[in-house]
């Protein structure tokens, strides 16, 4: 799997938390965002997205990275729900606080752009 060019000003841990969301056939981009740097950019269906930081944006070569933080939003930017939280900043927010370990985050995103079951 070839990974695409990661900015040079953003940590190494970006390198393998976006191979690990490619692995699970992930749709991920690296985007600028406002004001926050750089985050994951992960169409989920609809017109909807999921955007991912560590809070906010991604880290910096310079910052040492808390874990993972996953939004989706609507077409218009819209906050509607958490996909994944890992970052130290709230401990007691979810199952893996802290962790760098970005197959979790992998996980919660496939499986928050799985179709839902047809009813019946």
């Amino acid at each position: 799997m070839t990974l695409p060019q990661i900015p040079a000003e953003l940590h190494p841990s970006v390198t393998d938390a976006l191979a690990a969301l490619l692995a699970r056939h992930v749709p991920a981009t690296i985007e600028s965002s406002d004001g926050c740097g750089y985050q994951f950019h992960i169409p989920a269906g609809g017109g909807t997205y999921i955007l991912v930081g560590s809070p906010e944006g991604l880290p910096e070569a310079d910052q040492e990275p808390t874990g993972y933080h996953a939004q989706l939003h609507t077409p218009d930017g819209d906050f509607i729900d958490v996909v994944y939280h890992s970052c130290t900043d709230d401990p007691g927010c979810c199952p893996v606080p802290g962790t760098l370990d970005p197959a979790p985050l992998a996980e919660a995103i496939a499986t928050a752009l799985r179709p839902a079951p047809a009813a019946g």
